[in-house]
């Protein structure tokens, strides 16, 4: 059955982009694919896409220009950009000027790409269309189940909560507490890159950091972890504020607390799931 998704993929690397929409293809998306920036652009003018996928780094116009000039010329399309494993700090850029997510280049797991497109549509049509949700708190999405980083954990507890074949889940930043659990900072890969570097001195990939625990320092996370300063949920908040928080600032899941403590996680797919559902 096809999609009504309609996707396009943007990299220079011909191959790669055609090999995607081949596979996104089969699993009933429309999508097509663009080569360079230019080509993309005038394909955004000739046909209207829900969702677009685009390489980071290209010729000519790289990937973050094209993500500024697409949301001048249709704001309402999503953008999902395509990264390094070294080059996090690009990505939350991308972030930053209005791309709705960033996975990192490979993309090996063409389902996990799919849910990504199935969830950034949805989210579109949320920005264009507010719903008003039943007036639930946030206590009720908020997974409790999972497993917190206490900040007197060694630096190779994080990269084991980091790695998604140890924990389940691919993530880009984990939230600290103390040993009450009493939220205090957050620790992401660019900091375990960072603190590997240093002490291995050479430049480090993600993916190899992962097979080679041992290029991490012998010191503890609240030596490399930052202080908390972002946004999160109180466990009585509504869900539709949670919603609209998320979704205008792009972000995918956020800590919930209680008096300063942490209590979990609500996830951004859980939220649009949810809606789905007509709960």
């Amino acid at each position: 059955m096809k999609s009504s998704i309609n996707v396009l993929i943007v990299d220079d690397e011909r191959y790669l982009a055609d090999n995607l929409a081949r596979l996104l293809n089969s699993r009933g998306f429309q999508a097509a694919a663009e080569y360079n920036g230019e080509d993309a652009l005038q394909k955004v003018l000739q046909e209207q896409f829900d969702v677009i996928i685009s390489d980071i780094k290209m010729p000519g116009m790289n990937g973050i220009e094209l993500l500024m000039r697409l949301k001048k010329l249709s704001p309402h399309t999503e953008v999902i950009m395509l990264t390094g494993y070294a080059d996090v700090e690009t990505g939350n850029r991308a972030i930053r000027e209005g791309a709705f997510d960033y996975l990192f280049k490979p993309v090996e797991d063409i389902e996990l790409l799919a849910d990504k497109i199935r969830e950034t549509a949805k989210a579109k049509q949320i920005r264009k269309n507010p719903v008003l949700w039943p007036r639930k708190r946030i206590r009720d999405l908020s997974n409790i189940r999972f497993t917190p980083l206490v900040k007197e954990s060694p630096l190779v507890k994080a990269l084991e909560l980091f790695d998604p074949a140890q924990s389940g889940t691919a993530r880009e930043r984990l939230h600290v507490t103390d040993f009450e659990g009493m939220l205090c900072g957050v620790i992401t890969r660019s900091d375990l890159i960072r603190a590997a570097e240093e002490n291995i001195n050479k430049k480090v990939e993600w993916k190899d950091l992962l097979k080679n625990p041992g290029w991490l320092p012998d010191k503890k996370v609240k030596d490399n972890m930052s202080a908390h300063q972002g946004l999160y949920l109180y466990f009585d908040d509504r869900i539709n504020s949670a919603a609209e928080l998320m979704i205008s600032n792009s972000i995918h899941y956020l800590p919930v607390i209680d008096f300063g403590y942490l209590k979990g996680i609500v996830r951004l797919k859980d939220i649009l799931y949810y809606l789905d559902k007509g709960e």
